[in-house]
Protein backbone atom coordinates (compact mmCIF):
# COMPACT_ATOMS: atom_id res chain seq x y z
CA UNK A 1 0.00 0.00 0.00
CA UNK A 2 1.18 3.73 -1.08
CA UNK A 3 1.31 5.95 2.13
CA UNK A 4 3.54 8.65 0.69
CA UNK A 5 2.13 12.00 -0.88
CA UNK A 6 2.62 12.83 -3.87
CA UNK A 7 4.08 16.06 -4.86
CA UNK A 8 4.53 17.49 -7.78
CA UNK A 9 6.07 21.21 -9.35
CA UNK A 10 3.59 22.58 -11.25
CA UNK A 11 3.41 25.75 -13.58
CA UNK A 12 3.41 28.39 -10.81
CA UNK A 13 1.89 31.31 -13.70
CA UNK A 14 -1.27 28.42 -13.46
CA UNK A 15 -1.32 28.18 -9.77
CA UNK A 16 -1.52 32.14 -9.52
CA UNK A 17 -4.39 32.47 -12.29
CA UNK A 18 -6.39 29.78 -10.62
CA UNK A 19 -6.10 31.96 -7.53
CA UNK A 20 -6.57 35.22 -9.48
CA UNK A 21 -9.56 33.83 -11.19
CA UNK A 22 -11.22 33.07 -8.22
CA UNK A 23 -10.72 36.70 -6.69
CA UNK A 24 -8.80 35.34 -3.82
CA UNK A 25 -5.75 36.75 -1.81
CA UNK A 26 -2.49 34.64 -0.97
CA UNK A 27 -3.89 34.58 3.02
CA UNK A 28 -6.82 33.09 2.06
CA UNK A 29 -6.20 30.02 0.08
CA UNK A 30 -3.19 29.63 2.20
CA UNK A 31 -5.92 29.17 5.10
CA UNK A 32 -8.26 26.91 2.34
CA UNK A 33 -5.02 24.36 2.18
CA UNK A 34 -4.42 23.96 5.76
CA UNK A 35 -0.68 26.13 4.88
CA UNK A 36 0.60 29.43 6.31
CA UNK A 37 1.12 32.15 4.19
CA UNK A 38 5.16 31.82 3.76
CA UNK A 39 4.18 28.00 2.57
CA UNK A 40 2.00 29.30 0.16
CA UNK A 41 3.77 31.67 -0.83
CA UNK A 42 6.78 29.57 -1.70
CA UNK A 43 4.39 27.20 -3.59
CA UNK A 44 3.44 30.21 -5.78
CA UNK A 45 7.20 31.23 -6.30
CA UNK A 46 7.84 27.71 -7.46
CA UNK A 47 10.08 26.75 -4.68
CA UNK A 48 8.07 24.22 -2.84
CA UNK A 49 5.85 21.97 -4.53
CA UNK A 50 2.19 21.14 -3.86
CA UNK A 51 0.72 17.86 -3.51
CA UNK A 52 -1.56 16.57 -5.60
CA UNK A 53 -4.26 16.55 -3.24
CA UNK A 54 -3.77 20.39 -2.64
CA UNK A 55 -3.82 21.09 -6.19
CA UNK A 56 -7.08 18.97 -6.32
CA UNK A 57 -8.71 21.47 -3.42
CA UNK A 58 -7.79 24.66 -5.80
CA UNK A 59 -9.15 22.82 -8.73
CA UNK A 60 -12.30 22.19 -7.17
CA UNK A 61 -12.66 25.27 -5.37
CA UNK A 62 -12.60 26.99 -9.31
CA UNK A 63 -14.84 25.08 -10.28
CA UNK A 64 -12.65 22.76 -12.58
CA UNK A 65 -13.48 18.96 -12.58
CA UNK A 66 -10.36 16.69 -10.94
CA UNK A 67 -10.74 15.01 -13.97
CA UNK A 68 -8.76 18.17 -15.55
CA UNK A 69 -5.52 17.42 -13.50
CA UNK A 70 -3.69 17.38 -16.40
CA UNK A 71 -4.27 21.70 -16.56
CA UNK A 72 -1.38 21.35 -14.43
CA UNK A 73 1.36 21.09 -16.65
CA UNK A 74 0.53 23.19 -19.61
CA UNK A 75 2.41 26.62 -20.42
CA UNK A 76 0.49 29.91 -19.73
CA UNK A 77 0.12 30.34 -23.83
CA UNK A 78 -1.24 26.94 -24.00
CA UNK A 79 -4.29 27.60 -20.61
CA UNK A 80 -5.36 31.03 -22.79
CA UNK A 81 -5.70 28.50 -25.39
CA UNK A 82 -7.71 25.85 -23.12
CA UNK A 83 -10.15 29.08 -21.60
CA UNK A 84 -10.88 30.39 -25.37
CA UNK A 85 -11.90 26.65 -26.08
CA UNK A 86 -13.81 26.12 -23.11
CA UNK A 87 -15.57 29.49 -23.73
CA UNK A 88 -16.36 28.58 -27.67
CA UNK A 89 -17.64 25.42 -26.70
CA UNK A 90 -20.25 27.15 -23.99
CA UNK A 91 -21.50 29.55 -26.37
CA UNK A 92 -21.77 26.58 -28.91
CA UNK A 93 -23.78 24.82 -26.47
CA UNK A 94 -25.92 27.98 -25.47
CA UNK A 95 -26.43 28.84 -29.36
CA UNK A 96 -24.48 31.86 -29.59
CA UNK A 97 -23.05 30.35 -32.44
CA UNK A 98 -21.98 33.60 -34.14
CA UNK A 99 -19.73 34.34 -31.69
CA UNK A 100 -18.69 30.99 -31.31
CA UNK A 101 -17.70 31.19 -34.91
CA UNK A 102 -15.74 34.54 -33.99
CA UNK A 103 -13.70 32.63 -31.05
CA UNK A 104 -13.19 29.52 -33.57
CA UNK A 105 -11.07 32.19 -35.84
CA UNK A 106 -9.30 33.02 -33.03
CA UNK A 107 -8.29 29.60 -31.51
CA UNK A 108 -6.86 28.97 -35.10
CA UNK A 109 -4.81 31.78 -34.76
CA UNK A 110 -3.59 30.24 -31.35
CA UNK A 111 -2.61 26.99 -33.16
Amino acid sequence: MFKGVIRVYVNVELIKRLRSEMNISQENMAEKLHKSIRQYQRIENGEKPINIWEFTTMMELVGYPTSDLWLLYLETEEYEGYKLYKKTQKFFDIDRNEESIIMLAELEKIQ
